[in-house]
């Protein structure tokens, strides 16, 4: 015994204390022991012994001598014991000889089918038991799969990809289906390229194109894409789809002109964004399906809004949003993205509180139907609403918990994103220093990778104006120029532009660059006069009254700055 349990993947002072331990423990009492390790951390001793092949009677008396040497321990539930610690459990497990473990996870597999136990319940035991080609086996974890993956997706993905390890390679049409099983896991739990690997694996099998399903897989696979900022790729893709489908009047082609409106937009181009958004509109009021028409709704609510069309944006919310209203949380649950959308196209609207509100029903929706991809989306989506109420310590607090989850979550795309949200925040609260160093870790993580928000001003104008508040006026305007893309800041949509104009402009004054300052002065005052957004009008009355100030007409900066209230 002490020298399999030197193989056990422990501390080498607990193996050699625990084989000692075990050295003069009696054989039945050593099976049962080995046994509770193959059922689990929590075990009921007639499966321990099934396990081990004990008697009910000599499972028992084992169990005293076990509980005798306290190796195990009872707990509040009748009938169940734990090893007195994971670690003993863990080598006692890997002690154990291969083949035996093999057999004793079949014999538990079989005696758990025969009690009627769930397929998640099995599932352990029948992924170690079966062999490659073994349908029932397949069956048994396609099953646990779909009973774990709302509460627990992680399980879930383990599930779905142990039964692609045992289905044949020749049975395509099954290995399809359990790829897009496996992908919506992947998702769920957040892992998003594992994800998009699985679905181009299913791409690759089916057969020539132009076919609803391979239309299907080609719009989830590019809302993946879109989140890891990998927009050439899935626009490309989307683009020869659409032209190979035979007809855009189904489900798949509904979807797939969702897609290529969200990816238009990443691309800032609104024209094509409406074109594509309207004729997902379209085809989802034709089939009567209500949360493709909500989805199609709030992409074109939210190009509308971040484009600078105030009346078009402000009709199409109230379209959108008494579609999302009206979903129940099952439907709504597979149009999550429709929610980001609205909750940023109100935000953008200024109407705030209902952004919130909005983002927090989300929230709960993806908890509850286990989707943690759009956790850290939604979590984000509430900052800029947090923020411009003023509840910037709600704000950071949010903005960490995000880049906490995007760091478990090993997600980078999410990372950057977060973490340039927090500097927003901190800037906001009066703290350059701690902005600057959110805002520059975002700018490490962000290097060479796609953005996953409209616009690529961001994190580097971030960076650029924290080091002019820390002290770096020449390097940090010529980061900041260059991030926003020169002083028109074509790289920032237009919703925001007023906002980079303050910015900017804050920046030239402090240079004394007066003739640069009441640039953008102009330029925010004919942003604003476009949006038509109070809090736009504010920013633009605000860059006036700096620059009359500069110029030394404090009256005239009053009644400009009394404009921004």
């Amino acid at each position: 015994a002490a020298g399999a349990l030197l193989d056990a993947r422990v501390p080498r002072a607990v193996v050699a204390s625990l084989a000692a331990e075990l050295a003069d423990l009696p054989a039945p009492a050593q099976a049962l022991l080995q046994g509770a390790a193959v059922a689990g951390e929590a075990f009921e001793p007639d499966l321990a012994g099934s396990a081990a092949e004990l008697t009910p009677a000599d499972a028992l008396g084992a169990l005293d001598e076990l509980l005798a040497r306290e190796l195990v321990r009872e707990t509040d539930v009748p009938r169940r014991f734990v090893f007195r610690h994971p670690l003993v459990r863990r080598a006692v497990y890997d002690g154990a000889p291969g083949g035996w473990r093999l057999a004793a996870h079949a014999r538990l597999a079989d005696e758990l089918e025969r009690r009627g136990a769930s397929a998640s319940e099995r599932a352990r035991h029948a992924e170690h038991a079966a062999v490659p080609g073994d349908q029932a086996a397949v069956e048994l974890l396609v099953r646990a799969g779909c009973e774990t993956l709302s509460r627990a997706p992680a399980t879930a993905v383990r599930w779905f990809g142990a039964a692609l390890r045992l289905l044949p390679a020749a049975e395509t049409d099954r290995r399809v289906e359990l790829l897009e099983l496996h992908a919506g896991a992947l998702r769920a739990a957040g892992e998003l390229e594992a994800c998009r690997s699985a679905l181009l694996e299913a791409l690759q099998i089916l057969p020539a194109p132009g076919g609803a399903r391979r239309a299907e897989l080609i719009a989830n696979c590019a809302a993946v894409e879109h989140w890891l900022g990998r927009h050439e790729e899935a626009g490309a893709r989307l683009e020869r789809a659409w032209e190979e489908l035979p007809a855009h009047d189904g489900p798949e082609a509904a979807r797939l002109a969702i897609e290529l409106a969200t990816d238009s937009l990443f691309q800032l181009d609104f024209a094509r964004t409406r074109e594509m958004g309207e004729q997902a509109l379209t085809i989802a009021r034709a089939l009567d399906e209500p949360a493709l028409r909500t989805w199609a709704a709030s992409v074109l609510c939210f190009a509308a809004a971040t484009g600078g069309e105030t009346p078009e944006a402000h009709a199409r919310q109230a379209d959108a949003a008494a579609a999302m209203d009206a979903l129940p949380d099952e439907q709504l649950a597979t149009c999550l993205d429709a929610v980001y959308h609205l909750v940023w196209a109100e935000s953008y609207l200024e109407r705030f509180e209902q952004a919130i509100a909005r983002a927090d029903r989300g929230l709960a929706v993806a908890r509850s139907h286990g989707q943690g991809q759009m956790t850290v989306p939604l979590m984000l989506s509430k900052l800029y609403a947090l923020e411009a109420l003023g509840r910037l310590g709600e704000a950071l607090e949010l903005a960490e918990r995000a880049i906490e989850s995007a760091r478990l979550a090993s997600n980078p795309q999410y990372l950057f994103w977060a973490l340039w949200e927090a500097a927003y925040a901190c800037g906001l609260m009066g703290d350059p220093e701690a902005a600057y160093g959110f805002s520059k870790e975002s700018q490490v993580v962000a290097s060479g990778r796609g953005r996953n928000v409209p616009g690529t001003a961001e994190p580097g104008w971030l960076v650029g104006y924290c080091r002019v508040a820390i002290g770096d006026l020449d390097g940090g305007r010529a980061e900041l120029l260059e991030a926003l893309g020169g002083p028109a800041a074509a790289n920032v949509v237009p919703a925001e532009r007023t906002l980079a104009f303050q910015d900017l402009q804050l920046v030239e004054l402090q240079g004394g660059r007066l003739v640069e300052a009441e640039a953008c002065a102009v330029r925010a005052e004919a942003c604003a006069a476009q949006l038509g957004r109070p809090v736009a009008t504010a920013h633009a009355a605000r860059c006036r009254a700096e620059v009359l100030l500069a110029q030394e007409r404090p009256a005239a900066a009053v009644t400009a700055a009394e404009r921004s209230f």
